[in-house]
């Protein structure tokens, strides 16, 4: 399909992501974090602010992606997100990566020396579930889009 990567760029502009203040694993170590107990007495410990990060299980940049990976079962959707290094242990299965936008920096690296930053191509499968990884700083940029399978 001709013109995916510009439509899914289109659609991840438009979309007006919510954050997530549960993704303690990427964000930077010195990040304030908050705790609360649970009314089952459990501590529960949160981000105090949203990283830009959401994962989608449904919707048009989900549609859109499972067009391109049928397996897809969620979207990870990340804009001008940096991850601090980190494993994602609730993967349930190969990760595809996808940098759309025009931006600088923000490549994926990992702790094999690897190093992901192609632009409008899908990489992988990766098993990042085993694998510490991380990306560099964005100096500018639109969006970064990350897919995996999950249970």
């Amino acid at each position: 399909m001709e013109g995916w990567s510009d439509e899914l760029l289109r659609l991840c502009e438009a979309h007006r992501i919510k954050g997530s203040c549960q993704r303690k694993n990427i964000a930077d170590p010195s990040a304030e974090r908050v705790e609360y107990t649970t009314k089952g007495g459990y501590k529960a410990i949160f981000l105090k602010r949203p990283l830009p990060s959401q994962t989608l299980r449904s919707g048009p940049i989900f549609d859109a992606v499972k067009a391109q990976l049928p397996d897809t079962t969620a979207v990870c959707y990340n804009r001008n997100l940096v991850c601090w290094p980190h494993r994602d242990s609730r993967n349930a299965g190969s990760s595809h990566l996808l940098f759309l936008g025009n931006f600088e920096g923000g490549a994926l690296v990992t702790e094999h020396g690897d190093r992901y930053e192609e632009r409008n191509k899908w990489m992988g499968p990766f098993d990042i579930r085993n694998i510490t990884h991380w990306n560099e700083r964005i100096t500018s940029g639109t969006c970064l889009l990350y897919t995996s399978p999950s249970p």
